[in-house]
């Protein structure tokens, strides 16, 4: 079982953070919040929208499509709430990604 198994086969589950990288996540996240908080306040949507605040494949796994499902996912929430999705990212290999 697990994150990647269910990627691969299309059972993704709802929320997932590996545990043993969970203290470095949130200390990262941490310092990232007000200069996201300001973008979000100057580019995000004014209505009600789906958040993506984060998106991460471990190196190991990239290439192999996770990101892709992910953002379907949210995709698919977005389409049938009819909320619009927002997201930051850096860097155009990151941007890339997000434009697919």
């Amino acid at each position: 079982g697990g994150f990647v198994e269910g990627a691969l086969t299309g059972t993704l589950p709802k929320v997932f953070l590996n545990p043993s990288k969970a203290s470095t996540f949130m200390e990262v996240f941490g310092r990232l919040t007000k200069e996201s908080k300001e973008l979000h306040k100057q580019y995000g949507p004014s209505g009600k929208h789906i958040y993506v605040a984060a998106v991460g494949v471990d190196p190991a796994f990239q290439g192999k499509g996770l990101g892709k499902r992910i953002m379907q996912q949210v995709s698919d929430i977005s389409d049938a709430t009819g909320m619009p999705a927002y997201l930051e990212c850096s860097g155009e290999k990151n941007c890339a990604v997000y434009e697919k």
